[in-house]
């Protein structure tokens, strides 16, 4: 009996929430969320991304797949959009940081990929060879944009923060987490509603 007692105590004792465990919690969430209204568009960017590259870009290959053919150009076709993509992202930083600034890249990058959705939408990919190219292209020129918007919205929590002794490692800690919540919920609702 006297050990049941003693279960019973411990187990007590550590389903009770302590001040010990709720501190650093309280840290934790001081420390990664900041919160403004500005922050809203950029989260908002970041989820609509996420959305549409689980939802589309991902499944390219697939897409570019009638009935299981052509599964050498649907590679080829895939590889030839991340190169390009990555082409288009060194391309994109010079000039948000030389030329036109990030918030204007952002724009391009996003008609750009906007473009891409209602072409793949209207037209049939192995209709017309031409606009599959066109649009490949300029699905790589709008996916190439997320490094400048992780670089816009660290830039962004950087100027938000107005904290006594801003840290640069604590703004780059508090873009990171909303980038990965923004990321992580169209993650979840594209797989909710696929």
């Amino acid at each position: 009996m006297e050990f049941m007692t003693l279960s019973f105590g411990i187990h007590a004792w550590a389903s009770c929430p302590s001040l010990a465990t709720l501190i650093p919690v309280l840290f934790w969430k001081s420390y990664y969320f900041l919160y403004s209204h500005r922050l809203l568009l950029f989260i908002g960017l970041v989820f609509s991304r996420s959305l549409t590259n689980n939802a589309i870009v991902s499944v390219l290959s697939w897409l570019l797949t009638p009935n299981g053919d052509h599964i050498v150009k649907s590679a080829i076709l895939t590889n030839a959009h991340d190169v390009l993509s990555l082409v288009f992202l060194v391309f994109m930083a010079y000039a948000a940081d030389s030329f036109i600034g990030r918030f204007n890249t952002l724009l391009f990058s996003n008609v750009a990929y906007i473009v891409a959705l209602v072409l793949f939408w209207k037209f049939h990919p192995h209709d017309k060879i031409w606009v599959l190219l066109v649009t490949l292209a300029l699905l790589a020129l709008g996916t190439s944009g997320y490094k400048i918007l992780q670089d816009a919205l660290r830039d962004l929590v950087t100027d938000i923060d107005d904290s006594s002794d801003p840290d640069e490692t604590r703004s780059n800690a508090r873009a990171t987490i909303w980038y990965r919540v923004a990321y992580m919920l169209g993650f979840v609702v594209q797989s909710l509603f696929a």
